[in-house]
């Protein structure tokens, strides 16, 4: 069903009044955005002066640690972080702050499927044996996790391992807190907007630069454009400090130092110098996370780190082919998942088990039925013997208050409002999807909620209206953000289409095609489960769309559809 999207009266009256354009003025008055200048012209120099600088604890304490080792005869740092984008990626900033500041630093990447993730017994026993084979570092710096694993740190700390610093954005459990380490920052201990660790990271070289006079303005804008992956990949709220990260940083790939992430970026087809947040999120991050899904994310880094341009032409190969395997171990178990699912009941939330599948893509799987049926949903592969696997939830309803309701059904879990991991006992196999589907419900219940999909769109417009000025109005609210600032869609009503031969480019997925609406020529992205209704040719549809978030001024502009409705029978 597709609705429109409402709006506030008196914001929109007020945003013609400032002299706004009619249809930014609507725009604006949909979405909840506080200080609309700053919104729409961040100051050049926004990056620079973040607000979470002042308000994620211990950010500074981090920066005097690094700065005290940049001065020790030693000099050398050691790292462990997660095997997803974000910790590749942030890993890979520390690193490079670490040159920055010339210490030698050493990175351990935990495996999927050897250690798992986090900090335990088999993570902490192969990082003890990665740093007896470097050096015992002065300092160590755990990413994208850690922060409740205090008796995992106190074991750290008893293999003279100094000093400990976690960073870490996950929810924390009191019982579990890190206490024994260093030093803790993640946004949940303070009053703080959320970030990914790229953007903790972020914030420690922000303040080498500021307060230690450490790093470089150059040093800052590399570092930025890296955050602006971390975020991105994450699926982090583009808001307040991410979007200036976001929207900042994606304008200086052209700083990245690393021949690896250049090289990864041309093998994707993308231009560093108009690179979106689309592109990051579709094409650069799922190649960088691929490895980690079905192997070792070392190969990921070494990308990141290498200067040896036969090493990188192999490894960014290593990755393409990886990558397209994941895409096709996905396809096999979504169509699986689909199927299982028909067969059962599961009326409020989804649960889906099987030995075989792949933990590695039982995450992907999970946003993909989602996105399908708009319900929440785990997908449970096999781990050795452990049944593990992801789960991702619709808009609006927390995952993790979900699980919590059925917490008995599980070794254990963990995660984010939307997105979570989890270790099914095997003995709640024959009762795991009821439960899951009667806590889906309670809370449903409880928050007054429902599963219904339902697509807005913004604003009708007309054929001959779409062009590169109406694209420029839209492209103020670049970068979106689902949670304040949702893409626009816009709605061709009651129009005819006709396909002009011979230009058509048919893909797995999808379909591109120039087409004339009343007329007007366009280019249209389309899923391929749409393309027929788009060929309903002579018939008058709603066809609604995007505008593209880089437009290079080429004629005919393709607009992405999201949905069409065919309404001559």
């Amino acid at each position: 069903m597709y609705f429109v999207r409402t709006y506030n009266v008196e914001k929109e009256k007020n945003n013609k009044i400032s002299g706004m354009k009619p249809l930014l003025a609507r725009l604006l008055s949909q979405r909840q955005i506080e200080d609309v200048d700053a919104f729409l012209t961040p100051k050049p120099d926004a990056y620079l002066h973040l607000r979470n600088s002042n308000l994620v604890q211990n950010v500074k304490d981090v920066a005097s640690l690094l700065v005290e080792v940049a001065k020790s005869p030693n000099k050398n740092v050691s790292v462990s972080s997660d095997y997803d984008s974000d910790g590749i990626v942030s890993s890979y900033m520390v690193k490079r702050i670490c040159d920055m500041l010339n210490i030698e630093c050493n990175v351990f990447l935990p495996s999927r499927f050897e250690q798992g993730y986090g900090l335990n017994e088999q993570t902490i026993g192969a990082l003890l044996a990665f740093t007896i084979k470097n050096k015992t570092p002065e300092l160590l710096v755990i990413l994208d996790c850690g922060s409740s694993s205090e008796s995992e740190v106190k074991k750290l700390q008893t293999f003279a391992i100094p000093k400990i610093i976690i960073l870490d954005h996950h929810p924390i459990k009191e019982e579990n807190f890190s206490k024994s380490a260093n030093v803790v920052v993640n946004w949940h201990m303070s009053d703080a907007q959320e970030m990914c660790t790229c953007g903790l990271v972020y914030l420690v070289a922000l303040d080498l630069l500021t307060t230690h006079k450490s790093l470089t303005t150059d040093n800052i804008q590399e570092l930025l454009a890296l955050a602006a992956i971390g975020t991105i990949a994450d699926v982090t709220p583009i808001i307040g400090d991410n979007r200036i990260i976001v929207k900042q940083g994606l304008r200086f790939f052209d700083k990245l130092s690393s021949e690896g992430l250049t090289a990864l970026v041309k093998l994707c087809k993308l231009d560093n110098k108009s690179i979106t947040q689309e592109q990051i999120g579709f094409r650069l991050a799922p190649r960088l996370n691929a490895v980690g899904r079905l192997d070792s994310p070392q190969e990921a880094f070494d990308l990141l780190v290498s200067k040896n341009q036969d090493e990188i032409d192999y490894i960014i190969q290593v990755l393409e082919i990886t990558n397209k395997n994941r895409q096709d171990i996905q396809k096999e178990i979504l169509d699986e998942a689909i199927a299982m699912f028909n067969e059962k009941e599961m009326e409020y939330g989804i649960l889906l088990v099987n030995p075989k599948w792949n933990i590695g893509v039982v995450g992907v799987v999970a946003s993909e039925m989602v996105e399908k049926f708009h319900k929440p949903t785990v997908v449970i592969g096999r781990d050795k013997a452990v049944l593990r696997g992801s789960g991702r939830s619709i808009k609006g309803l927390s995952l993790i208050k979900i699980l919590d309701v059925c917490q008995e059904m599980f070794d254990k879990y963990g995660g984010h409002d939307y997105a979570a991991g989890v270790t099914l006992k095997k003995n709640y196999l024959d009762k795991a999807i009821k439960m899951f589907n009667d806590a889906c419900q309670q809370i449903l219940i409880e928050e007054n909620k429902n599963c219904d999909k339902k697509i807005f769109y913004d604003a009708v417009l007309k054929p001959e209206t779409i062009n590169e000025d109406t694209y420029k109005i839209v492209d103020f609210l670049y970068p979106y953000c689902d949670i304040n600032n949702p893409e626009p869609v816009f709605k061709l009503a009651e129009v005819k289409t006709s396909l002009i031969p011979a230009k058509r480019i048919v893909k797995p997925n999808w379909t591109l095609s120039i087409l004339k609406v009343d007329g007007v020529k366009f280019e249209f992205k389309t899923f391929n489960e749409d393309i027929g209704k788009l060929d309903d040719f002579g018939k008058k549809s709603n066809v609604y769309f995007k505008f593209p978030q880089c437009y290079d001024g080429r004629w005919p502009m393709q607009l992405s559809v999201v949905g069409i409705e065919v309404l001559e029978k």
